[in-house]
């Protein structure tokens, strides 16, 4: 076989045409391509964090529209909930309700468990019994008086008996002051013992 200096030469030049561009890419795109693709990586990174931020930033703006819309009804909210150190005010005032509509009551409220609140929340729930004894429809006209009470107080049991009997109404759960009818004829106007249980809410 033979080889022309032509060729050879060709075949020279070609390989060093070959290993001169390897080289240039190994000196000068491969380093670029690295900044390059650092560069994309950086602009990605760039990108969601401005994303987490408008998004940060729409949240915030909501829940500062949801406060606006609230902030007025703020008093109204802080009067619901009972304050805690006032306690005794919030029994002189049941018993003044009762009292006022011709009943006997008498109340069981565990002041203590105001004071071994663990639970972080903002409002403490504490349970609490009213025995009324009088006319049925004067406990009726105590239990209207509690609904107009802007305190919050939620009945979640009333048992009624009559001095010759028993009859019970349950409360069903969320309602505040459920509507109680007691059938009847000469019982509607004898008295009655109506036990309520109920939860009160402390701050």
């Amino acid at each position: 076989m033979r080889f022309s200096f032509g060729t050879s030469k060709n075949i020279i030049l070609i390989a060093s045409t070959v290993l001169l561009t390897a080289v240039m890419v190994l000196v000068f795109v491969a380093p670029s391509m690295r900044d390059i693709m650092k560069l994309r990586d950086g602009i990605t990174a760039e990108r969601e964090k401005l994303e987490d931020q408008l998004s940060s930033g729409k949240t915030l703006k909501k829940a500062l529209e949801t406060y606006d819309e609230v902030k007025d009804q703020q008093a109204l909210l802080d009067g619901a909930l009972l304050t805690k150190g006032e306690e005794l005010e919030f029994i002189t005032s049941i018993e003044q309700k009762a009292e006022s509509k011709g009943l006997d009551v008498d109340l069981d409220f565990n002041t203590d468990l105001l004071a071994v609140d663990e639970s972080g929340s903002a409002a403490q729930e504490i349970p609490l019994s009213i025995t009324l004894t009088g006319k049925y429809i004067n406990v009726l006209f105590f239990l209207e008086e509690l609904e107009k009470d802007t305190t919050y107080l939620l009945i979640k049991e009333i048992n009624i008996a009559s001095l010759g009997g028993t009859r019970s109404v349950g409360s069903p759960g969320g309602i505040r002051v459920p509507v109680v009818t007691v059938t009847g004829t000469d019982e509607e106007r004898g008295d009655v013992r109506a036990s309520l249980k109920l939860h009160s809410y402390w701050q």
